[in-house]
């Protein structure tokens, strides 16, 4: 029989199917186990068979009618079923057993911006402040950081925000095929059209009319927004990175740079005072303010940002946090930090990848695929090795996070994430 912690794990890799039966095999002989009880009505959840959870939750709040995960859980179940009014109650229930539960106030956050009405100011304070206390109280954990951008993004909305292009956008998007992968030169294919007004949240689905067509390499696996490789950055600062940008990502301004340096110093420990740093689309330097304050040698650079002159010398570590999946033409950028960076220097960036998610013949319905974000290349896991070897590189990293080295240096600590390469 699974053991309760690996439930946990079975939910954040999205295995629900199998984290139901765990449950249903547990509560079979732990009955009395409401964290059993509640990881079932999850997976039910989870895979949309709402009716189903209810009910779990029902009978399990017959036992603790006063714990308020199993109200919170039933809550969340009740807005989707549409019962607005019970789900309220319930959200209120668990908020007045435990004042300072996150996961409460931003369901009932959503519920109520659901069913256009204002959120109490001491709803929003209350909700935003617990989630920032607890990124800060723990910024290495990821959960605390991702539910703290879908409140922000819940807030913000209803603010109009998208992008009424008219005529504009089309003159100067790229509607020709392509001939070639531009990673690989493979051959590559239509894939999937996609609203220009797309993005990673589903609050944020307000039609554009402008479609935009995603192209899948059969070699290496690149899936890449062709009409948009044709923008310079004038075009991508007045459409895309424009003042309604925050209210996409929100996250850059704050939150990720915190839950980046933190990942930063757990990664290069002690040896921070021995490097240079590069923070590569830096933006407005959050990360560098951060890291100098612990005592780094941090520069920021952002090519896509005014006024910023490009940093002279050489840096041990290069970073290129939320910057791939961003840039039209990935093969300049590496080539650019490249010439900054010293013999056995780290390139550390984070993106997604598409394995698993972008599959030939198949919808393109991954998330991460979103103009309105700035998400115009998706990479698989061949894609970057191929780009590793195209550049002299070897690549290593999983879930999100990837080095490209040559030789990994006596200061880098030789940390787990990092440890298996891609072949």
């Amino acid at each position: 029989m699974i053991a309760a912690d690996e439930m946990t794990s079975l939910f954040q890799q999205g295995r629900l199917a199998e984290l139901e039966a765990a449950a249903r095999e547990r509560i079979a002989r732990f009955p009395e186990d409401s964290l059993t009880w509640s990881a079932l009505g999850i997976a039910l959840h989870g895979q949309g068979r709402h009716a189903e959870a209810i009910r779990v939750f029902q009978e399990a709040l017959g036992f603790w009618p006063d714990d308020a995960e199993l109200l919170t859980n039933a809550g969340a179940v009740l807005l989707d079923l549409g019962q607005l009014d019970e789900g309220e109650a319930l959200l209120r229930r668990a908020l007045a057993i435990r004042p300072d539960f996150v996961n409460a106030y931003v369901n009932l956050t959503q519920l109520l911006q659901g069913r256009d009405r204002v959120v109490e100011d001491a709803v929003t304070r209350r909700t935003e402040d617990a989630l920032r206390s607890a990124l800060h109280r723990q910024p290495t954990i990821s959960e605390h950081y991702h539910k703290l951008m879908i409140f922000i993004r819940i807030i913000n909305k209803n603010k109009k925000f998208f992008f009424d292009p008219g005529l504009e956008i089309k003159k100067i998007t790229n509607n020709k095929k392509p001939s070639a992968c531009p990673i690989c030169a493979g051959s590559c294919h239509p894939h999937d059209r996609v609203d220009f007004n797309r993005t990673c949240q589903e609050v944020f689905r307000e039609p554009s009319g402008i479609i935009i067509d995603y192209y899948l390499c059969d070699r290496c696996g690149f899936c890449f927004a062709h009409p948009l490789t044709s923008w310079d950055h004038v075009a991508f600062k007045e459409y895309l990175y424009n003042e309604n940008y925050e209210y996409i990502d929100n996250d850059y301004k704050e939150a990720r740079p915190l839950y980046m340096a933190h990942l930063l110093l757990e990664y290069v420990g002690d040896s921070s005072q021995k490097i240079k740093h590069l923070d590569y689309g830096g933006g407005n330097g959050a990360l560098t303010t951060l890291l100098q304050g612990a005592h780094w040698q941090s520069v920021s650079y952002d090519p896509y940002m005014d006024h910023q002159e490009k940093p002279v010398g050489k840096f041990d570590l290069i970073t290129a946090f939320e910057v791939f999946e961003h840039v039209p033409k990935i093969h300049d950028v590496i080539i650019d930090i490249k010439k900054m960076l010293t013999p056995q220097g780290i390139i550390l960036f984070t993106t997604a990848l598409s394995d698993g998610y972008i599959m030939a013949n198949q919808p393109l319905t991954w998330w991460y695929a979103a103009p309105r974000n700035g998400h115009i290349s998706l990479y698989a896991a061949k894609t970057l090795s191929t780009l590793a070897r195209q550049h002299g590189f070897r690549v290593a990293g999983s879930d999100g996070r990837y080095i490209f080295f040559s030789t990994l240096p006596e200061w880098w600590k030789h940390h787990p994430h990092f440890q298996e390469e891609i072949p």
